[in-house]
């Protein structure tokens, strides 16, 4: 299977799992300041010159990140709707978490998606979306496929890449994604995060 990647019209994908949402204008900004400063703190990250991970910032926060084995089952949910609270409050937001168990779940943050340099905007509507199978690895890809491919997706997927073999579907065995918070809850009302 080859790598293939797609992206909606106005976003843009600096590393692989993230994707960032570009922000309208502040209210004290008209639109193309807005885009100005996005693109000048993305431009200072794709050069090096600032970089930043989820795990470093939560841990600024004062959010705990214990090794996953040391949790206990109960523990770990907590963690996770702790650690997903803290990426809200930086504006990253989780997604396509629900094939993972609660400590797969956290043991894949912590040793993977969390780790990830990120291009954390500071404009207060901007976002992130850490997609947990956003790498577009073949692992990704069939995950995707399996379980959460629509069918008009899994159609589209067969006629685009014939030669790739289609997981059969089957439903996540976890119900978590839908409450996650997510970018509905980002706001100009918020102001620039640092």
């Amino acid at each position: 299977m080859t790598e293939k990647q797609t992206r909606s019209p106005g976003e843009t994908e600096p590393t692989g799992g993230t994707t960032t949402k570009l922000p309208p204008a502040w209210p004290e900004m008209d639109e193309e300041d807005s885009l100005d400063e996005y693109f000048r703190q993305l431009d200072e990250f794709t050069s090096g010159q600032s970089s930043s991970n989820c795990f470093d910032r939560l841990t600024e926060m004062g959010i705990e990140l214990p090794l996953p084995q040391l949790l206990k089952d109960e523990e770990i949910t907590a963690k996770i709707w702790e650690v997903a609270e803290g990426l809200k409050k930086l504006h990253v937001f989780l997604s396509s978490t629900n094939h993972l168990s609660d400590r797969e779940l956290y043991a894949h943050l912590w040793n993977n998606s969390l780790r990830h340099e990120t291009f954390i905007c500071t404009l207060p509507d901007a976002s992130c979306h850490l997609d947990v199978i956003g790498s577009g690895s073949e692992e990704d890809i069939e995950t995707w496929l399996r379980y959460y491919a629509d069918q008009e997706d899994r159609d589209l997927w067969s006629r685009e890449w014939p030669d790739d073999p289609i997981p059969a579907h089957q439903d996540p065995p976890y119900d978590r994604d839908r409450f996650l918070p997510d970018c509905s809850c980002v706001s100009s009302q918020d102001g620039p995060r640092r």
